[in-house]
């Protein structure tokens, strides 16, 4: 073999490698946007949802200024609060747990299938908690044949014996309308 032909095989060896070096840089490079970026459970991607919602829930105080009468719900400006037909729901239980009520259930506005806004706990006629729904909830969405329901369930907590005055439960949509939820035959919850 001449020199010149083992150059020549030289270099074009060199060029292949070369080539192929080149096209795995690129294949490295490129990796990131050609293979989809790991995704959060979506359980976890809903309770960050969930906080984020209650955390708005918390910044906005006026709920507490809701009154229940035999009127109906009256609102911070003196005017009874409009009662949404659209909602849905029900309180599935009730348990005394170191001196608070832990309260459960679900609450969906049918209108679109989506869960309730917001869940608020009056006892004795004062509004004491809210609660944005958030809780994974199958059986609601089975019922409802829509996956959009799914996290309509709640959870929420009230200071005090349940003996210790009347509690109702209310879901309000977006527009402020209340509608009182259903009780789960059993769910005793003082003077109901």
């Amino acid at each position: 073999m001449t020199g010149q032909t083992r150059w020549a095989d030289f270099n074009g060896r060199l060029n292949i490698t070369l080539v192929a070096f080149t096209i795995l840089v690129v294949l490295l490079a490129a990796l990131p946007y050609l293979l989809p970026l790991p995704q959060p459970p979506l359980s976890v991607v809903a309770a960050v949802a969930a906080v984020a919602a209650n955390e708005a829930v918390k910044a906005d105080e006026s709920w507490r200024d809701y009154k229940v009468s035999l009127k109906g719900i009256i609102i911070p400006d003196g005017r009874s609060a409009p009662v949404a037909g659209t909602l849905a729901g029900w309180v599935d239980g009730a348990e005394e747990e170191g001196g608070i009520v832990v309260l459960h259930g679900w609450a969906v506005d049918t209108k679109d299938m989506s869960p309730a806004p917001t869940v608020i706990v009056f006892r004795d006629g004062r509004a004491v908690a809210k609660v944005v729904p958030a809780v994974e909830r199958g059986d609601v969405a089975a019922h409802f044949n829509a996956l959009t329901a799914e996290r309509s369930g709640f959870r929420v907590t009230v200071a005090g014996a349940l003996a210790s005055g009347q509690i109702r439960v209310f879901a309000m949509d977006r527009a402020r309308a209340l509608s009182e939820l259903s009780y789960t035959p059993g769910v005793r919850l003082g003077g109901r």
